[in-house]
């Protein structure tokens, strides 16, 4: 749940304020291969895993709009507060071997016992500030941010607990120049800096990913046209990026240190009236440069290399069927490793989506902000393996997934 409030008292001040409060309780019970004991017994495990989480974010923002000379300047500042309290609790314990060739389901599994039993506390005070400021058709965009962050974990099953207190400084800077033909080449750099809620295996708390990128590229909207491209190449290293555990696949590890360099292209195009096309690709090519774990100078798990989507919609603009709207589309994703030493190669594979909505100010004026979404993913129903996180642990995708929504904005 959440709301979003704005005031503008003139026309350089306005004062925003977001918030939301999010809880999520879940429950897994499964049964995963452990190891093959001969050529046709695989000696199995049970796990047992419930979350419990509560998060809070506050952000309030203080925006002025106004010049100094000849520089035109938008000037955002701003205080946010996050705070996440999780519980979670984790049962291990050998289940029946399964003879694979002769498999007997639904045998007796008895609720393994608590192996892990935490509770940790994280909270986030961010203040931070932003100026885009215009000089012709040269815009610049300078910002800077405080974190202060800290983490409370406590052991139930070891009686332990242990605190940890982290603060950084992060700033971005980016130009942009607009050319009367369209184009606008850019560059920017960019520093990050995030908590991360969760233990490892051990029960230690992860700590903050810390990321720095550098960005160039061209964007290119013709004349007189709602349409535009995007090309960009990038270079983005992270420290600390969380992953899955190659030794429990319940839990996740942290890596080093992980480089991406990387090129996208983006294209938006408005071809009719209510008639739209998305299309968009990535080419990456990550590699772990630091890391203990046996694993440098290899490409991160379950990290693709290459990334497409096409998507185009259509919304009835007269006439008795006046804001239907029909969309479909297909995303592939590239082939991905399963494992930390790069032999197991989980398949690439495509997936097609489909919405239908309507907007009801199309039936009456007075219906206007009721809005119907049904959204289908996976069209097709393909079944296809998402990720691995070892040679003994790969998980399918979702199924066909429909959802329905009615929403109501004013």
């Amino acid at each position: 749940v959440g709301y979003q409030f704005e005031h503008r008292f003139d026309d350089v001040w306005s004062f925003r304020q977001n918030f939301r409060y999010m809880h999520v309780d879940g429950d897994l019970n499964q049964v995963l291969p452990l190891a093959m004991l001969d050529d046709r017994t695989m000696e199995r495990y049970a796990l047992q895993v419930h979350d419990n989480l509560d998060a809070v974010t506050l952000d309030n923002q203080v925006q002025a709009n106004f010049a100094t000379g000849p520089l035109r300047h938008k000037l955002l500042m701003g205080l946010d507060f996050q705070n996440t309290t999780l519980d979670e609790s984790q049962g291990q314990a050998l289940a029946p071997d399964l003879d694979i060739f002769a498999p007997v389901y639904y045998q007796a599994i008895p609720i393994p016992p608590t192996v892990s039993d935490t509770h940790q506390r994280t909270y986030q005070v961010g203040l931070y500030a932003q100026d885009q400021i215009r000089l012709g058709r040269l815009a610049l965009m300078l910002g800077g941010r405080e974190d202060w962050a800290g983490t409370t974990t406590d052991d139930r099953v070891a009686q332990s607990s242990a605190s940890q207190f982290d603060r950084k400084f992060t700033y971005r800077a980016g130009a942009v120049y607009l050319f009367d033909n369209g184009l606008a080449p850019y560059a920017s750099y960019t520093t990050s800096f995030q908590p991360q809620i969760g233990t490892e295996a051990s029960g230690s708390a992860f700590k903050p990913t810390t990321g720095q990128q550098v960005e160039v590229g061209m964007k290119y909207q013709p004349p007189g046209y709602n349409s535009f491209v995007t090309l960009s190449a990038y270079q983005l290293t992270q420290q600390n990026v969380p992953t899955a555990d190659p030794n429990n696949p319940a839990f996740q590890v942290q890596t080093g240190e992980v480089r991406t360099r990387g090129v996208e292209v983006e294209a938006h195009a408005n071809l009719l009236p209510g008639f739209n096309i998305i299309a968009s690709y990535g080419y990456a090519d990550p590699v772990v440069t630091k890391s203990t774990s046996g694993n440098l100078g290899k490409v991160p798990v379950n990290v693709p290399r290459q990334l497409a989507s096409l998507w185009s919609d259509y919304t009835v603009q007269n006439g008795k069927l006046t804001g239907l709207g029909l969309g479909g589309g297909v995303r592939f994703v590239g082939t991905t490793f399963g494992d930390t030493a790069n032999t197991l190669r989980v398949p690439s594979y495509a997936l097609f989506d489909a919405a239908l909505t309507y907007d009801f100010a199309g039936v009456s004026p007075r219906l206007k902000g009721w809005r119907l979404a049904v959204n289908a993913s996976n069209l097709f129903d393909k079944q296809y393996v998402s990720e691995c996180s070892n040679t003994a642990y790969c998980l399918y995708g979702l199924r066909r997934t429909v959802l329905a929504n009615l929403r109501f904005r004013w």
